[in-house]
């Protein structure tokens, strides 16, 4: 009997996908567990890696894949009471990381938990202060008891980087697959307002971070407004990224001169500056042609069979 199925989606995961998958073998748990590999048409050595250990693949076309889709998809070939979603970038620490990620488990209101994103060691500065305010070292839980006025995103944030759901529950309320992406935090809000509790567990930890530079920073942030306004559309939901941005924007200078990358400000506030223009555009994509939004997106396959705006 399963008691866990881990799924990892992947296209051309690379050699440290190897990595990966041996931490997840290495693990000291008293879950038995098995590994569905979800490829959307690599053509590296992704999948002869996936040949070296006991997992179960599945491939499907690359133009099939969704972020919200294609983890429906991997949760109803699972056999697991509990399913941990893996990017497949994203490297497990320790060999107890199953076992500390599951741990709120133990509370019946909790049915879903994200993990703690630690960076790589080449992470940029940028990227550092991003992921150590985003996931700090104090677990705590997220859970609806009065509602004030639109739901934001601090409210309901939670990540498919490294996740783990009741089964039960995900089938219920499956990630929406309408979303370009942000599946993770409409599902957190969509659970959250059922009355459950989401946790964040950051004794489970995982190595991932992006240096992006200012194009691409600015293709992932235009898809964050996307995937916003197509969330607004949904219910009462209000991002609130320009109070809490500028907070940011104070704290994230304070730390780039306490840490000797002061020389850096003018980049950061051009980084900056591109964030803020991709969700804005993002937000109003709407009003646009959608071959315009396709040359801004970094998600690009979304766009593909669309000929209406979202």
């Amino acid at each position: 009997m399963v008691d866990v199925s881990i799924v990892i989606l992947t296209k051309d995961a690379g050699s440290q996908f190897r990595d990966v998958l041996k931490v997840i073998f290495s693990q000291n748990t008293k879950y038995k567990f098995e590994i569905i590999v979800v490829d959307s048409g690599s053509t590296d050595e992704t999948l002869k890696i996936v040949k070296e250990f006991d997992t179960k693949l599945f491939q499907i076309p690359p133009e099939e894949f969704g972020h919200g889709k294609t983890r429906n998809y991997g949760a109803k070939l699972a056999k697991g009471k509990f399913l941990v979603f893996l990017t497949h970038d994203a490297l497990p620490s320790g060999n107890d990381w199953l076992d500390q990620l599951l741990a709120p488990f133990s509370e019946d209101q909790v049915v879903g938990i994200y993990a703690r994103q630690i960076p790589k060691p080449d992470a940029s500065p940028l990227e550092q202060f991003f992921l150590l305010k985003r996931y700090p070292d104090n677990a705590h839980r997220k859970r609806f008891e009065k509602i004030l006025g639109p739901i934001k995103l601090e409210d309901i944030f939670f990540s498919n980087v490294c996740s783990a759901v009741r089964r039960d529950i995900l089938l219920k309320y499956p990630f929406d697959e309408e979303l370009i992406i942000s599946e993770d935090q409409q599902w957190a809000k969509d659970v959250l307002l059922a009355g459950y509790s989401i946790a964040y567990q950051p004794k489970a930890m995982v190595v991932h971070s992006h240096n992006y530079n200012l194009k691409t920073v600015f293709r992932r942030f235009f898809d964050s407004g996307v995937s916003f306004e197509q969330m607004k559309k949904k219910g009462d939901f209000h991002p609130g990224f320009k109070k809490n941005g500028l907070n940011q924007l104070r704290e994230e200078m304070r730390y780039m001169i306490k840490n000797g990358h002061g020389v850096m400000l003018p980049y950061e506030f051009l980084y900056n500056a591109m964030k803020y223009l991709g969700l804005e555009i993002g937000m109003k994509s709407s009003k646009l042609p959608t071959w315009l939004n396709k040359s801004m997106s970094q998600h690009r396959y979304f766009w593909k069979t669309r000929t209406d705006n979202i």
